[in-house]
């Protein structure tokens, strides 16, 4: 058969009419049916989306925007009131991000009277995603502040992106963010071996998470077999991480309250569960620095040299003897010009580094220009060889009459 004959052949197959087929949706998995507590989000029992509510004793402690100065990268509104608060916690398909990372599940909390209220929405269809967002937009409707954990670089900008793949230009934009790693740094990462979320509610809120819960690193998978109807009942395992990190979240934000009232001198440091070290103390000095109050830091300072006093010289902190805190607490000295501190600072990091010399430079200038020792101002100024100031208080001291 030539070439013309064979495309003769494939014209007359071409005119053929072949019989239409049925048209088949493709076959969907079912999720498995559990006892998850949860319900179909809309009237009408429309699917895609679940919804659960629980509720926790937990009173709120009192605050204003004012109360929060200095705490967060964007300052809230001054008056900001508990009410305003939504707090957000999502599960998600992965930790990288954009468009291929899917929240499937999301932890939205506030408070009703003194019960800290949580409700879980847990999106069964990838497809119904866009329902999931507009509850989420329900939820935040009337409220001014949007409070998450690490979520100001990871939850919100996820939401964002999956907001915009489902046509939506804007998406939670009328909310302040609240990312309460931020003041959890400020206050604890020198006292803490880290700022993780389960370490503080260990060790600063006093909870445990207890049996039952589930790694983040395994969270993603339970969901993707949940969708293929193998779920073996893990899945009530993440629901029950998601709500433990929403109580701890509420946690977290009363400690920070808590310890902000320490730091403000408005309660006592025993009223915490954590107890006051030095590090504590310079960090509260640090936070009272960032809150324009001169007196508090000053009363900080002076509480952590009084708790270093009391630390064994054997069991002294590494970053004290590289001059991490004395470097800090010669600089807010300085700024709040506290010269009978300074003086203290500066005679404390002496003895326990040694010979230091830009701490007896720090000396020299103190007493040769703010407390007018001109005899002490010399000795640190040999001590860190500074010919021109030597020179300088040597022809001051030689005039000075007899």
């Amino acid at each position: 058969m030539d070439l013309r004959e064979r495309l003769a052949r494939l014209d007359r197959l071409a005119g053929k009419r072949r019989p239409a087929r049925p048209a088949v949706e493709p076959v969907r998995p079912r999720p498995a049916v559990l006892d998850l507590g949860l319900e179909p989000a809309f009237p009408g029992g429309e699917p895609g989306v679940l919804s659960g509510r629980w509720a926790c004793a937990l009173p709120a402690a009192s605050f204003t925007g004012r109360d929060l100065e200095g705490l967060f990268t964007t300052a809230p509104a001054a008056d900001l009131r508990r009410q305003d608060l939504l707090f957000l916690d999502l599960e998600t398909t992965g930790l990288a991000g954009g468009t291929g990372t899917l929240a499937f599940l999301a932890g939205l909390g506030w408070w009703e009277g003194d019960d800290f209220v949580v409700q879980q929405l847990l999106l069964t269809d990838p497809d119904c995603e866009d329902r999931l967002l507009d509850l989420i937009l329900r939820a935040a409707a009337g409220k001014r502040a949007v409070v998450t954990y690490n979520g100001g670089c990871f939850d919100l900008p996820l939401l964002r992106t999956r907001a915009l793949v489902n046509r939506r230009r804007v998406f939670l934009d009328q909310l302040a963010s609240l990312d309460l790693v931020v003041p959890a740094r400020r206050f604890w990462s020198r006292s803490l071996p880290d700022c993780r979320q389960q370490t503080l509610e260990t060790l600063i809120c006093g909870q445990q998470r207890g049996p039952g819960d589930i790694e983040g690193r395994d969270i993603p998978g339970v969901w993707f077999a949940f969708l293929q109807g193998e779920d073996d009942g893990r899945l009530a395992a993440v629901l029950r991480h998601n709500r433990r990190d929403m109580r701890g979240m509420a946690g977290i934000w009363n400690a920070l309250l808590a310890w902000l009232a320490v730091a403000d001198g408005t309660l006592p440091a025993s009223a915490c569960d954590m107890p006051l070290s030095w590090s504590q103390a310079w960090s509260l000095a640090r936070i009272s620095d960032g809150r324009g109050r001169p007196d508090r830091v000053a009363w900080w300072l002076a509480r952590t040299l009084d708790l270093l006093d009391r630390v064994p010289c054997a069991q002294a902190p590494s970053a004290v003897d590289r001059g991490g805190f004395w470097l800090d607490a010669v600089r807010m000295a300085k700024r709040h010009r506290r010269w009978p501190l300074l003086e203290r600072i500066i005679a404390a990091g002496l003895a326990a580094g040694g010979h230091v010399p830009w701490l007896h430079h720090e000396a020299a200038i103190l007493y040769e220009h703010r407390l007018g020792d001109l005899d002490k101002a010399l000795l640190h100024a040999v001590s860190c060889r500074q010919e021109r100031r030597i020179q300088r208080l040597t022809g001051k001291l030689g005039s000075r009459p007899g």
